[in-house]
């Protein structure tokens, strides 16, 4: 078990980079959108009033972070800047960089509607349809389940019933509408929690409440304000579990900052542990940005891969998405050079306190494109192109699919919810202790696989079979049968 180590209050460190799925900020020109952090004390009301002596537009109040997301002022920027970083009441300015899901939307590749209901691939290799019975007879708290992406499609027949509300977190955007128009919330929601109604396919947990918590827009991109007011909102709300299918190629102080504050009031927090690379055919016109089918000449171009939305530093090779990318059939040629992380698990799963994940494939082979390091926790399905995708749940009421970290953080947030419908008063650390001790070893070294594949029946089986012994999750902690 990775120990979790204490954070200082703030730290001086500046963010330069965010991914989800491995899409990385964009930060080739200077951003007019800034995070001011205060110094302690400095009321709320105080923040608003130094940005508006500095004519800066006032965005997000982030009081989890003491400060403020605001935009600077049009021909004044600079100067706006410095009077900021001058200002006795300001602790430091950090860029609110751009964040981008490159692609995900195009790598989704809808399919037709399965023509009975069934457990896709991934949740049957979780062992899921074995203690269904278990899990749908559960009378009991429906944990709430936050799903940062996107947001989610509320009228898909598969979802319809387990969302129970939502957040629009991004600057200028209404909250009350948590609306999914890009796919990859969606998709991640039907993993988790797609009904049994005799329609389409079945997630992992049986009745988790979903909560829609957008983070970015129909492209896929938002900003690392946005992010930090949506896990700010997750707080507020007293949400249990929080899906983040993103990732981190740099750390980041305020992101380490605010997971931790929510680690410690009992939030699991799962998150991708990224991609190693985005793979892309030998001898292909397309960058490293995606390939053919998520990124290059058809999906990228100038405006959707290029100069605007990544270029160099935002769309080569950590970009592309864990769905724009990911393991594919081809041969590919793959340069890690730029990755500063040289393969290793990216930001917030890298933090001892998030429940890092990677992927397998259909053969039960940790996949070539995962993530690997000693903060792995444990593998689920991602699925390849060679072994297959995972389906799922997108736009338009229908069914597609794609491969990832993002859809294997999507089954192990599915676990964790149905071992929360089971047993509700498990702290985190028993939660993550139940997921590794009960993990199907795949015969790769733990840095690879962490504890290894997910086994969600083996989970309930160990609740159900011990829940007349009170010290089960002493004993499980211990390491004792």
């Amino acid at each position: 078990m990775r120990s979790v180590r204490s954070l200082s209050l703030m730290m001086c460190a500046v963010v330069s980079m965010v991914l989800l799925g491995g899409s990385a900020f964009a930060h080739q020109w200077e951003s007019p959108r800034k995070i001011v952090v205060f110094q302690r004390g400095i009321s709320g009301e105080a923040q608003r009033q130094i940005a508006a002596g500095a004519r800066a537009r006032v965005l997000h109040m982030l009081p989890i972070v003491n400060g403020i997301a605001i935009e600077l002022p049009s021909g004044r920027q600079a100067q706006a800047l410095e009077e900021l970083r001058w200002h006795s009441a300001v602790f430091g300015v950090y860029e609110d960089h751009v964040i981008t899901a490159t692609h995900s939307g195009v790598s989704i590749t809808p399919v037709e509607t399965p023509a009975t209901e069934i457990f896709p691939w991934g949740v049957e290799r979780i062992g899921v349809p074995a203690v269904a019975g278990f899990l749908g007879s559960k009378n009991g708290p429906r944990p709430r389940v936050a799903v940062v992406d996107t947001g989610i499609d509320p009228k898909h027949p598969d979802l319809s019933r387990q969302i129970a509300g939502g957040y629009n977190a991004r600057a200028d955007g209404n909250p009350g509408s948590y609306q999914d128009d890009n796919g990859h919330g969606t998709h991640m929601a039907g993993i988790i929690a797609a009904t049994a109604n005799n329609l389409g396919v079945i997630g992992v947990a049986s009745h988790p409440a979903l909560v829609a918590v957008k983070v970015l827009d129909h492209t896929g991109h938002g900003y690392l304000s946005d992010l930090i007011n949506g896990l700010q909102w997750v707080l507020n709300k007293g949400i249990r579990v929080v899906n983040m299918s993103l990732s981190f190629s740099e750390d980041s102080p305020l992101l380490e900052e605010v997971t931790y504050k929510l680690y410690q009031e009992g939030v699991i927090l799962v998150a991708s542990a990224g991609n190693r690379c985005t793979f892309t055919p030998q001898g292909s016109d397309a960058n490293d940005a995606g390939g053919d089918d998520a990124g290059g000449d058809d999906a990228g171009g100038d405006d959707a891969g290029g100069d605007d939305a990544g270029g160099d530093d935002a769309g080569g090779d950590d970009a592309g998405g864990d769905d724009a990318g990911g393991d594919d059939w081809r041969k590919v040629s793959c340069d890690t050079s730029l990755d500063p992380l040289q393969g290793g698990v990216n930001y917030p799963a890298r933090y001892d306190w998030v429940l890092a994940v990677g992927a397998t494939d259909a053969n039960n082979q940790v996949t070539n494109y995962s993530r690997s390091g000693p903060e792995l926790d444990v593998v689920a399905p991602g699925g390849t192109e060679a072994s297959g995708k995972i389906l799922s749940t997108t736009l338009g009421r229908g069914y597609g699919v794609g491969a990832g970290t993002s859809q294997a953080t999507a089954h192990v947030t599915g676990a964790v919810a149905a071992v929360l419908e089971l047993a509700p008063e498990l702290s985190v650390d028993e939660v993550m202790q139940l997921l590794r001790r009960t993990a199907t070893d795949l015969h790769y070294s733990p840095e690879l696989q962490g504890a290894g594949l997910i086994a969600v029946d083996t989970m309930v089986y160990k609740l159900l079979g011990d829940g007349k012994d009170a010290n089960v999750m002493d004993n499980m902690l211990l390491g004792l049968p």
